[in-house]
């Protein structure tokens, strides 16, 4: 029986092996999660507005709704620091009306950094995503740059993480104001801001539900 792999992301569906004549295996989830983060990051919408989108609610599988979000939710916490990446992988900035493009660069790095996505899949799932996009060479363009972020990740990680926007993932106008605000421990406020929260459960008892929700719970 096929088992699943150990580095398999949760929110990964299952899928029909990457480059079957025909496919392309999680394509519309990566552009849909690029959709949504040039919504927010370019438009100014909100993100809960953005993942409202016809485009993402008509997806068919719970599950290609579902990596939509993450991917959208970890490309904006890491923003930072993934347009600082894809800054160094470019040689020439991306043309005005090209932010759905650098949108899904976006998304395809942080795949690579941040997920338990295999990385032959996040690339080729993000590749096959920007053909979708109806630029002819756009799909070249993403395969080129995730591909020699694979190979130099160690080096431009470093050199990314000299920024300090990019260290603490905070625009620099706001550590601008935590530095004057708390100049003794503003670096503290800034290590804790940029940790992921853990997850927490919290059971809700009969006796915390309101009066008219009881009937729900019959004694």
């Amino acid at each position: 029986m096929p088992t699943t792999s150990p580095g398999r992301s949760l929110a990964e569906p299952r899928r029909k092996p990457y480059g079957a004549p025909g496919t392309s295996p999680g394509a519309e989830p990566r552009a849909a999660a690029a959709a949504v983060v040039e919504a927010v990051r370019d438009q100014r919408r909100s993100l809960d507005e953005a993942l409202d989108m016809p485009r993402i609610q008509t997806l068919a599988d719970t599950r290609d709704r579902a990596l939509v979000q993450e991917l959208s939710y970890g490309t904006l916490r890491l923003l930072p620091r993934l347009e600082s990446l894809a800054a160094a992988l470019m040689h020439k900035p991306l043309k005005p009306g090209e932010g759905d493009l650098e949108a899904l660069i976006l998304v395809g790095l942080y795949q690579l950094i941040a997920t338990r996505i295999p990385p032959h899949a996040a690339v080729a799932a993000t590749v096959a995503a920007a053909r979708t996009q109806r630029r002819p060479w756009a799909a070249g363009l993403v395969n080129a740059l995730l591909r020699r972020y694979e190979r130099e990740k160690d080096t431009l990680e470093a050199a990314s993480a000299e920024a300090p926007g990019v260290r603490w993932l905070l625009p620099d106008w706001l550590l601008g104001r935590l530095q004057i605000a708390w100049p003794d421990d503003w670096q503290g406020i800034c290590d804790v801001s940029s940790t992921h929260p853990p997850m927490t459960l919290r059971v809700t008892t009969k006796d915390e539900i309101p009066p008219s929700s009881t009937s729900m719970f019959p004694a």
